[in-house]
């Protein structure tokens, strides 16, 4: 499966899914989110949680990625935003372009 490359735009094809991944630390604080400036070009279908260490209860060992599905739905273009929260606030907002292509 593709992987969305954060610091470049990114060209998929019509129908086509691709992963994109932050990074989490839940006892710290650090949350992501992502989501689609517009969602009947590209929409984000889910996003699953893995931890970094198989054991989750030890000290810190809540840290991992979020990996969020995109589907490509019609031709065009638009941005995937993505939020770092630190705590409940936004930290920082990063802008990843995507173009959809037909095959």
């Amino acid at each position: 499966m593709l992987e969305i490359d954060p610091s470049q735009t990114n060209t998929l094809v019509l129908g086509q899914e691709a992963k994109l991944s932050l990074k989490e630390h839940g006892s710290v604080g650090i949350r992501s989110a992502a989501t689609s400036a517009d969602e009947s070009v590209l929409s984000v279908v889910r996003s699953r949680f893995e931890y970094r260490k198989p054991a989750p209860r030890n000290p810190g060992g809540d840290a991992g990625t979020r990996s969020y599905l995109v589907t490509a739905k019609k031709v065009g273009a638009t941005t995937i935003v993505t939020q770092r929260i630190f705590r409940g606030s936004l930290e920082k907002e990063h802008f990843i372009h995507v173009v959809v292509v037909n095959p």
